[in-house]
């Protein structure tokens, strides 16, 4: 299906290299709460449905442990969660009789070994414009800046490189903007702040981002090469496609600047995650289908559509509905540059039994397109309402019943296409 020759980029190395194009550096500082509350006036449901939805059903499974375990990595500064994620594959914390992912330096998966990681921690845009008051005393509605999740990011980098200069990750975090937050000369002085400059060349970002660690913090000192991408979520409020008018003109602006300047988007792709709108409007908002008229206008945006469209609401509550895992598949057929993760999803084995049988029930031409724009990433930390670690989500990828170039393409040669391009 793939040919095991084909080139994977511009890098050699990139045939080496493991990704993981779906993590975060997520804190409890960083979730605007209040607005997720704030739907509780108006929607049924408890805090831990507002705050995760569908998965809550996965924390429900020994609900103790899973918040506990999520709790001590969400309770760390960014440097250290990317230390843990790499202490983790290297088996320090323990993984009973199976050996460690990395050993003397490689990341073995399967029957491939891989030199590198490269992460692309994605920062979410919690601003929420406006939001349903709370019946509280203080009902003032807290600030979210990014420009404060931009400074904790590179302090992060800044930690990790500074104390593993040889370590096995490349991070290259994607920036999270809600343009509904700003108006659009505020937008385009962020794309130019943090873009202008932008090529999607690795050696290129590999060689700003090792002398991060020497650096001063401040947001002068951040350039063109500190983030990859760009991180959109829909249910924050984010319209994919809004009406004319003066929201249009903010999202068109967007999607001109990145797709002339190959910058690569993922957008949030699930019924499940943090909500702060209704979820009839979320859903809405989140569907594949509301970016056709997207795609008709930019038909060569890079785009991840995250956790392949995963649905959790089922239809008269008992069928499981894959309508946007079929949307997902028709966009891919008809464009280039629509690629779409398997972040969260991938915590059992079963789940790469059931991506297996299902590439396999497409038709050959289709199913090559299909199997050579999936990727893998992690959703880490929060997988980890359903998983017990990071090497464990990893770790499943090399027992996963999958064709062998397949499974090296999902974790190498499709995201380094994503983010690179040929």
């Amino acid at each position: 299906m793939l040919h095991p020759k084909r080139s994977c980029g511009q890098d050699g190395a990139h045939d080496t290299t493991f990704f993981d194009v779906h993590c975060h550096a997520i804190n409890l500082g960083h979730p605007n709460i209040l607005a997720l509350l704030a739907r509780r006036d108006h929607e049924r449901g408890g805090l831990g449905e507002l705050l995760f939805g569908p998965y809550t059903a996965f924390l429900l499974r020994r609900p103790g442990y899973k918040f506990r375990n999520l709790l001590s990595v969400m309770e760390n500064d960014t440097g250290a969660i990317f230390r843990l994620m790499e202490d983790d594959l290297r088996g320090e914390f323990g993984r009973g009789a199976d050996q460690p992912l990395v050993r003397n330096g490689i990341l073995r998966i399967a029957d491939r070994s891989y030199h590198r990681a490269v992460l692309t921690p994605l920062i979410i845009d919690f601003g929420v414009k406006e939001m349903e008051p709370l019946r509280t005393y203080y009902n003032r509605a807290p600030s979210k800046p990014i420009a404060d999740q931009v400074i904790e990011m590179v302090e992060g980098l800044k930690r990790y490189y500074g104390e593993r200069p040889d370590g096995f990750f490349e991070i290259y975090p994607f920036l999270g903007i809600n343009p509904a937050n700003y108006d659009l000369q505020t937008l385009g002085q962020i794309l130019d702040t943090y873009f202008a400059r932008y090529l999607p060349v690795r050696r290129l970002f590999r060689r700003v981002h090792r002398k991060t660690g020497q650096l001063a913090v401040k947001l002068s000192t951040i350039t063109s090469f500190t983030f990859l991408g760009i991180k959109l979520y829909p249910p924050l409020g984010f319209d994919p496609w809004p009406a004319e008018g003066a929201a249009r003109q903010k999202v068109e602006h967007l999607y001109r600047f990145c797709q002339l300047k190959r910058i690569p988007i993922t957008t949030h792709c699930s019924d499940a995650g943090f909500t702060a709108v209704a979820r009839a409007r979320s859903r809405e908002m989140t569907s594949p289908l509301r970016w056709r008229s997207v795609l008709h206008r930019y038909p060569e945006l890079r785009i991840n559509f995250a956790h392949f469209g995963r649905q959790y609401h089922r239809r008269w509550g008992l069928l499981t509905d894959h309508s946007w895992r079929r949307a997902l598949v028709e966009l891919m057929r008809v464009y280039p540059d629509v690629y779409s993760d398997i972040a969260f999803n991938a915590t059992r084995v079963r789940f790469y039994r059931r991506l297996s049988a299902f590439l396999a029930a497409l038709s050959g031409p289709l199913r090559e397109r299909v199997a050579s724009r999936l990727l893998f990433g992690s959703d880490f930390p929060l997988s980890l309402i359903d998983a017990q670690s990071y090497a464990e989500y990893v770790g499943q990828l090399g027992k996963a019943p999958l064709d062998p170039w397949i499974r090296h393409a999902l974790c190498c040669r499709n995201p380094a296409r994503f983010l690179f391009g040929e």
